[in-house]
């Protein structure tokens, strides 16, 4: 197993493990993009583990990027595993910041990436709970950074074929810990799947 194989998809393809010149020539790249996984430290029922949004937008982003071109201009940040959960808040384990504070952290990223050089910044988010959140910082950060477009997009949107494959009380309700995660999970990391799982 060579070095580049053994070290995985995550070494070429995350920003945070390039050098600063090696980033400086990424960053002025004319198509420069840099996607931002985004999940939550919440609840997911007595069966999925509290990162289960966070490890979703990881491992998702990770395949899809194993896939582009090696010279496509399209780096990773390290996944943003804390978000914005308060209607989990009464669920030990659940951590939350404040719709304020995740905010202005994306503001200050974003910023200073549209300072760098970066022409896109993909905010790639598996938590349900914060769509709009998101929405409302990418709106907020392109008034500050009017050259770089920013785009958020939620992991279990726009997929075809998704909607035949969930029940109809699960599209209806949200697909929190249901049929949907429970799935994705047993298939990316079974191992982290308790067996005290409401749906089989």
């Amino acid at each position: 197993m060579t070095a580049q194989a053994h070290l995985g998809v995550s070494t070429t393809r995350r920003l945070d493990r390039l050098s600063w010149p090696e980033a400086e020539k990424a960053l002025q790249q004319s198509r420069s993009t840099v996607v931002w996984p985004m999940g939550a430290f919440e609840q997911h029922g007595p069966h999925l583990p509290l990162a289960t949004d966070a490890l979703f937008s990881e491992r998702i982003l990770a395949s899809v990027l194993s896939e582009l071109a090696p010279n496509a201009p399209i780096w990773s940040l390290p996944s943003q595993s804390i978000g914005f959960s308060p209607e989990h808040s009464g669920f030990p384990g659940t951590l939350s910041l404040s719709s304020g504070l995740l905010t202005q952290l994306i503001i200050e990223v974003g910023t200073q990436l549209c300072t760098q050089g970066a022409k896109r910044l993909v905010l790639f988010n598996a938590h349900g709970g914060q769509i709009g959140l998101l929405q409302s910082a990418a709106r907020e950060l392109r008034v500050q950074s009017p050259s770089m477009a920013i785009l958020p997009c939620f992991l279990w949107s726009g997929v075809p074929g998704l909607d035949a494959l969930i029940p109809e009380d699960e599209l209806r309700g949200g697909l929190h810990a249901a049929q949907a995660e429970t799935s994705l999970m047993l298939a990316l990391e079974p191992e982290l799947v308790g067996e005290a799982r409401p749906v089989d």
